[in-house]
């Protein structure tokens, strides 16, 4: 394409592109070049490349419109067969295998090298198309989103209530449909994208109606035709399955069968009741059978270009119905760049959003609900997660095979921090396998248990009130991310902007989350990725061994007041792992992807969050300051004595200080203990900057000295 990679074009400009559009020339948003429906080349033919409407300006032809009717008039101007001539046909039949009259039947054209499938939807109309080449798959283009082969056949009354066949693909799709016709069999035959996709907003035109699932004989047929029978109980009025030959090669579908010379009455006997299959995809029949979820797709999201908004223009529709404060736009990147991050390989980022009530953070993390693959969980159990319900299907009703590779969004996790401990802590157990990739649940019901492999990100909305309960990072797997305490942050402007949305927070929170669904639709590839410089790689280093370090707790028996043994921190693995990622995701918020200070400035407040709030605040004024008493300290952090007293003699036994003796001179003895950071936690303190954290200055950690005044007693 002269001058422009396909790669590198608005998504809105692909099924231009694939009818003969060449862009030549790009003016701001606009890129011009040949019209595909006059066929003019003297550069008239206009693409907005972020809304997709095109014009012409050619004198003899003058369309115009959007990405839909452009698709439409464009098919209607190559006709039945485009530019395929009888060889192309043959060669088409030939690598098919299908006769030549289904294949014209599916709408199939020849444009350039490619043949392209026009998909319509329900009304009829044509709403996207899919591209095919002789030795490759159909496959979906970057936009319209790919639809349902078949849907178009809804419109006709005729069909009302007739049952509906559903197909794996559009080859499938119209070879079942001309077999069923040629048996008299009055069905829809529909075809999807996959085995896995299915979208919700489908399952309306299944509703009432009987439904055959014909998927091909693999394990990824055997987990759809799960996933349809879950998603069309109670909608369809039946549901029954083929049942493909025992002897039948991996991968047989209905195209072989009808190919075989299949019969009818041989069809029929293979369809049977849902509840009478089997789901196990393994050759073994251990009693634990593990379960791989299929995964969330991105393939269908266009891939991450200059054309996604940018992360300002983004912003900028937060700052128009909310009153945002700094720690709350660096809240926003930080939820973005978790979910972000979900399309990276490796150990999954958790974090946690921590402000009080009315904060603003449940309104962030709402407005990326309903995005694909991210999950919002309101309230859940144990036997939610996992559950050992015998179906009488056999199906599976556990949530956590649902949730591999996406981003599970808790909105307020509180309500978990404030359930019954023993619930509470089945969840815990649960998710901190499911973090480390396997999780499991025994019961006693016949079943025995039940395992499954497989990540996902996880962000949650969460009160202060998460510190009262230790266990509530997961054996720290999550991280942090908590609301700057200011105690001079005046709130009133919040509180102003919340009330003027009263009235319309519908239509803010549509808003909201139209920005965010256009800023994290897209396909991240492993070449997007940034590249972290040295110094960073360093800093997060340190900053993990401060994590470790500094939210390390001393075990003691309080009714004795002893510590039960002498605390060791961890080495920073998993929180290295876990900033590098939110490093790397803050980093995608910008195209090209960059790390920036500006990111590390937020990676430094999500490690100081981490740590165990008096742990810091102490390390904190000391390496300002070293060698200071308690009382000292006291004044200084505006700690109380009693609390800060135990909190340094515990960092001493973490080694995170070093504790010296000075004159008491009251006594004359060397009695008095003073604190300092210790060598290796001062050259960890050291590497991370977090000195020139600018967060800080916002007082995360208080920095004013109190104003002590004493009154003379007479």
């Amino acid at each position: 394409m002269p001058g422009f990679k396909y790669s590198e074009l608005p998504p809105k400009l692909s099924p231009y592109t694939y009818f003969g559009f060449q862009p030549q020339r790009q003016i701001e948003n606009e890129f011009l070049g040949n019209c595909p429906l006059c066929f003019s080349d003297d550069n008239k033919f206009y693409v907005n490349g972020e809304t997709g409407q095109f014009s012409c300006k050619h004198g003899s032809c003058g369309e115009e419109g959007n990405v839909h009717s452009f698709i439409q008039k464009a098919f209607a101007v190559q006709g039945e067969n485009g530019e395929a001539s009888i060889k192309d046909w043959r060669q088409l039949e030939e690598a098919r295998n299908m006769p030549i009259e289904v294949l014209k039947r599916m709408g199939l054209v020849k444009v350039g090298g490619n043949w392209l499938l026009p998909i319509k939807n329900e009304k009829g109309i044509i709403s996207s198309l899919q591209v095919y080449k002789i030795g490759q798959k159909l496959r979906a283009i970057k936009y319209p989103p790919t639809g349902l082969y078949g849907a178009e056949q809804f419109a006709d009354k005729k069909k009302t209530s007739w049952p509906v066949y559903l197909c794996e693909g559009a080859w499938d799709k119209a070879a079942l449909e001309i077999f069923l016709e040629k048996n008299g069999v009055k069905a829809i035959v529909l075809g999807t994208p996959g085995a896995y996709i299915f979208k919700d907003n489908w399952l309306h035109l299944l509703r009432g109606r009987g439904l055959y699932t014909l998927f091909d004989r693999d394990v990824a047929g055997i987990k759809g035709t799960s996933r349809i029978h879950r998603k069309v109980e109670g909608i369809v009025s039946f549901h029954k399955v083929i049942q493909w030959p025992e002897d039948s090669p991996k991968g047989f579908d209905t195209r072989d069968f009808i190919n075989e010379g299949g019969t009818y009455d041989a069809f029929s006997q293979l369809i049977e009741d849902y509840d009478k299959t089997s789901e196990n995809t393994s050759d073994d029949s251990a009693n634990t059978p593990v379960f791989i979820s299929g995964k969330f797709s991105y393939a269908e999201l266009p891939r991450l270009s200059k054309y996604r908004p940018t992360i300002e223009q983004t912003m900028a529709v937060f700052e128009k119905h909310l009153k945002m404060t700094d720690d709350l736009r660096a809240a926003l990147k930080a939820m973005y760049a978790g979910v972000i991050t979900t399309q990276m390989a490796g150990d999954a980022l958790w974090l946690h959003f921590v402000g009080p009530p009315g904060w603003g953070k449940t309104e962030l993390l709402r407005s990326c609900n309903k995005i694909p693959g991210v999950e919002m969980l309101d309230t859940i159990t144990e036997s939610s997660l996992i559950s050992g319900a015998r179906l009488k299907d056999g199906a599976d009703a556990s949530l956590i095979p649902t949730l591999f590779n996406k981003t599970v969004i808790f909105k307020d996790f509180t309500e978990i921090l404030q359930g019954a401990k023993p619930e509470r802590d089945g969840i815990y157990r649960i998710l901190r396998g499911a973090y480390d990739g396997i999780c499991s649940r025994t019961f006693g019901n016949g079943i025995q248990s039940r395992k499954y492999e497989g990540t996902f990100t996880c962000l949650s909305g969460v009160t202060h009130e998460i510190a009262a309960d230790p266990q509530a990072n997961m054996g720290d797997r999550f991280l942090m991310f908590k609301a700057i305490n200011d105690p001079n942050r005046n709130s009133d402007e919040q509180i102003s902007a919340a009330i003027k949305n009263t009235d319309h927070q519908v239509t803010m929170r549509e808003k909201l989350h139209e920005a965010s669904r256009n800023f994290l639709e897209w396909r991240i590839e492993k070449e997007d990725y940034p590249e972290i410089p040295y110094q960073y790689e360093v800093e997060i280093v340190a900053l993990a061994q401060i994590i470790e370090i500094l939210r390390t707790t001393v075990s003691k028996d309080y009714s004795r007041g002893h510590v039960n043994y002498r605390p060791e921190h961890g080495v920073g693995t998993r929180p290295a792992i876990e900033l590098t990622k939110l490093a790397m995701g803050l980093g995608l918020l910008k195209y090209p992807a960059k790390i920036t200070d500006d990111d590390m400035q937020i990676v430094r407040h999500v490690a100081l969050s981490s740590c165990i709030s008096w742990n810091m605040e102490a390390v904190f004024f000391l390496s300002r300051k070293p060698k200071q008493t308690v009382d000292e300290l006291s004044l200084e952090a505006d700690i109380p004595v009693i609390t800060l007293r135990e909190q340094l003699e515990q960092l001493c036994l973490i080694r995170a200080l070093k504790k010296e003796y000075k004159m008491n001179p009251l006594t004359g003895r060397v009695t008095i203990p003073i604190y300092s950071l210790s060598e290796n936690f001062q050259r960890h303190w050291d590497a991370s900057k977090i000195q020139q954290n600018s967060y800080l200055k916002g007082n995360q950690i208080r920095t004013i000295k109190p104003k002590l005044k004493f009154k003379r007693i007479k």
